[in-house]
Formats: C-alpha cells, sequence, structure tokens
C-alpha cells in the first residue's frame, strides 16, 4: 500500500527535494519476510522539587500516576500507526513499560516485540513519550517540569538488507515450453537475475529450456561442474502433466532442506490467498543447492526477499 501526494508544480514546497515532486510514500514492506523483531527506548523527565509530592510518594511514582502513564504508553504503542501518517500500520505481540526515579527524573524504558515485516522502533519511541507526556500532565502547572530526552536504545533484530559476504554464484533455469518459443516474457526470471545481483550475488547462469527431463538433468549437471552454488529452477507448479522440474531432479538429491522448503511454503501462502496446491523443492547437490519453484512472479518476489539475505548462511556452515 502506497500514500501518493499529488502537488501542484508551482507551489513553494517545503517538503525534501525527493518529496516536493510527488514521491512521499509509505515504506513498501510486503516483499519481507515475518519474523521476530524487538525494540527498546527510553525517556527521561525531570520534576522540579516544588513538583515533586504531586507524582512521587516515597520516592517513588504515585501508583495512579505509574497506571496511567503505563496505559497510555502501551495504547500509544499499539496506535503509533494513527499518530506517524507514514507508519505502517503493525500487531504489536507484547509491550512493557518500567519506571525509575533518582534525583528527581523519571526514567522510562519500554519494550516491545512482535513477529512482524517492520522495524519496532517507532513504537517503542512512541510508548516513552506518551507515558513522559502522561507524567509531565499530572504536574504541568508547575515550571520546570520538561522531558530531557527521549531515545532508542537499540533497534531490534538483525538488518535482512545486508550485503553478502562471500562469494556465492548463481544461476537461474526457467523450464518453459511457452517462453521458450517467444510467446511469454520471463518476469519471474528476470526478476531474481535483477534482484540477486542486486544484494552482491554473481548471475551469470541463465537458460530457457523445455520441458524435457533429459535436457533438464543435462542442464543442471553442466551448472554444478561450472561450480554454480545455487541453482533456481523456475516451471510449472509442479503438479500438472508437463512439470518435470521436481521427479527429474528430486532424485539426484543428497537430502532435502525442509526448514527452506518450508519457508517458502510460507511465502506462497501469503501470494495464493492460505491455499497452495504448488510444490515447491530444496535439496543438495554436491557443493551445490537447488531450488525448484513454480513459474510465477509474485511467489519469485516472495522467494528473493527470503533467500537473498538469508541463503549465504548456507555457505558458510
Amino acid at each position: 500500500m502506497r500514500i501518493r501526494l499529488a502537488l501542484r508544480k508551482d507551489m513553494n514546497n517545503p517538503l525534501k527535494p525527493e518529496w516536493a515532486n510527488g514521491r512521499l510514500h509509505m515504506e513498501d514492506v510486503s516483499a519481507k519476510p515475518s519474523s521476530l523483531h524487538q525494540a527498546r527506548a527510553v525517556a527521561r523527565v525531570f520534576i522540579p522539587e516544588e513538583a515533586r509530592y504531586a507524582v512521587f510518594r516515597e520516592g517513588q511514582l504515585k501508583d495512579d500516576v505509574r497506571v496511567t502513564a503505563k496505559i497510555a504508553a502501551i495504547q500509544a504503542a499499539k496506535n503509533t500507526h494513527d499518530l506517524i501518517p507514514l507508519h505502517p500500520k503493525g500487531e504489536l505481540n507484547y509491550v512493557e513499560i518500567d519506571f525509575n526515579v533518582l534525583d528527581g527524573r523519571v526514567l522510562i524504558e519500554a519494550a516491545v516485540k512482535a513477529v512482524t515485516r517492520q522495524s519496532l522502533a517507532m513504537e517503542a519511541l512512541t510508548a516513552v513519550n506518551v507515558a513522559a507526556l502522561t507524567i509531565v500532565d499530572f504536574c504541568r502547572e508547575f515550571k520546570g517540569v520538561a522531558i530531557q530526552e527521549s531515545r532508542i536504545l537499540f533497534p531490534e533484530n538483525r538488518d535482512t538488507d545486508i550485503k553478502i559476504t562471500t562469494h556465492v554464484m548463481v544461476g537461474v533455469l526457467v523450464i518453459s515450453e511457452r517462453i521458450l518459443a517467444g510467446l511469454g516474457d520471463d518476469n519471474a526470471g528476470r526478476l531474481l537475475q535483477e534482484g540477486f545481483r542486486s544484494h552482491g550475488f554473481t548471475v551469470n547462469h541463465y537458460s530457457v529450456i523445455a520441458n524435457d527431463p533429459d535436457k533438464l538433468a543435462e542442464k543442471v549437471q553442466a551448472w554444478l561442474e561450472q561450480d554454480v552454488e545455487l541453482i533456481i529452477t523456475l516451471g510449472g507448479n509442479g503438479v500438472g502433466r508437463k512439470d518435470i522440474t521436481i521427479n527429474t531432479l528430486e532424485p539426484f538429491f543428497d537430502f532435502r532442506l525442509e526448514g527452506v522448503e518450508q519457508s517458502l511454503l510460507n511465502r506462497a501462502q501469503i501470494v495464493y490467498d492460505g491455499f497452495v496446491t504448488q510444490r515447491i523443492a530444496v535439496g543438495k547437490i554436491g557443493k551445490s543447492f537447488i531450488v525448484s519453484l513454480p513459474l510465477d512472479e509474485p511467489l519469485a518476489r516472495e522467494a528473493l526477499a527470503l533467500l537473498a539475505p538469508n541463503i549465504n548462511a548456507l555457505f558458510e556452515i
């Protein structure tokens, strides 16, 4: 989903240059796989001496202040998308708010978790800021009450956009008589080539062949001998009469990688609205890995988002 602004060319627009031409939009996270994200943030509120009786009791926050600020923070974290216009809507699985008082300062710390496609840093930051504002509201009539700090402690999980660290050679093999005859465009194969190159892989092997088991085995064998370490095949859906890819290659697998297959099937459920009839196979032959996918551009995009940042781990074992 994107939000676009149609801006008049003759207006004096104060936005950044890249925004002023109408390119302001939400970040598209739809291609990222869901994973566990975590984030923490902290804020500090200074309470002057004359105002401390309003919010402190025996050196700690009063119960009503603490409970109100905590509920406000949790509610704000869950509704961050309503407060920040271009922030994607997400579902939090866990929010915790802690308060500590030292020398008239209230330290507020938020921790958030969710299985999601996006960073949670803004949710954590929103939580501590709303908690701080709630505390300020309890003693707003006093001068000197101030929010002194508000920052992210650490932005959650690993970076899924990292470049690979080893030289991995990739080959994309399309099995389609229709594309071979020039009756269709190989959008899925082109997408995978460009996508893997953008992540730092070497993609020097690409071919389109007919639905012929012998030609398929011959081509894969040739690429294995040329040390192509990741071979991705695209063809049919794995269940049709002419879909020979998986049945041809599977007997040559040293073993299958069921975990990777399941991850790809989870992505396929998103593409196909939960009902998946297509077959997917991932296995190892010698030093190379084979990924057999249906010939489908949306699924190829999902597979790229999953494999490109993660497949390198297989070659570092």
